[in-house]
C-alpha cells in the first residue's frame, strides 16, 4: 500500500471516527432523557403508562446501538493504530493484502474477504 492510500486511509477512519462518536454521544444522551423531555411535551400531567413503557424501548435501543458504535470505535482505533505500525491493510487470518475495495467500505476491516466468511461460518 502506497504512502497515499495509507494517508486517504487515515483520513477516511478519522472522520468515521468523529461520526460514530457524534453517534454514540445522540444515543447516550437518548438514554439519560426521560421521555416526556425527549419528545418535547410539556403537559402537568404525568406520562401514560404505555408512554413509560416507550421510554423503556427506546433506552433500551439506544444502550444497543451504544454498545455497537463503542466496539466499531475500538476497531477504528486499532485500524489507526495499524498505520502507525505499517501493519494496516493486512489480512489477521491469512497475512494477505485486504482488497483496496473492501476497505474502501469499510477500512477497519480485520480480515479478507475470503477470511471473513470463515469467521461468519464458524471456521476460524
Amino acid at each position: 500500500m502506497t504512502k497515499k492510500d495509507l494517508e486517504y486511509f487515515r483520513e477516511k477512519l478519522e472522520k468515521l471516527k468523529q461520526d460514530v462518536q457524534k453517534m454514540l454521544w445522540q444515543k447516550e444522551k437518548v438514554i439519560g432523557t426521560p421521555q416526556q423531555e425527549a419528545s418535547s411535551e410539556l403537559s402537568r400531567y404525568p406520562l401514560h403508562i404505555g408512554d413509560l413503557g416507550t421510554d423503556e424501548e427506546f433506552k433500551e435501543e439506544a444502550a444497543i446501538f451504544s454498545g455497537n458504535y463503542v466496539q466499531v470505535l475500538h476497531e477504528i482505533d486499532e485500524a489507526l493504530e495499524k498505520i502507525s505500525r505499517g501493519e494496516y491493510g493486512i489480512c489477521e487470518l491469512c497475512g494477505k493484502e485486504i482488497e483496496s475495495d473492501r476497505l474502501d467500505i469499510k477500512p477497519y476491516a480485520k480480515y479478507c474477504i475470503e477470511c471473513q466468511r470463515k469467521v461468519e461460518r464458524g471456521e476460524v
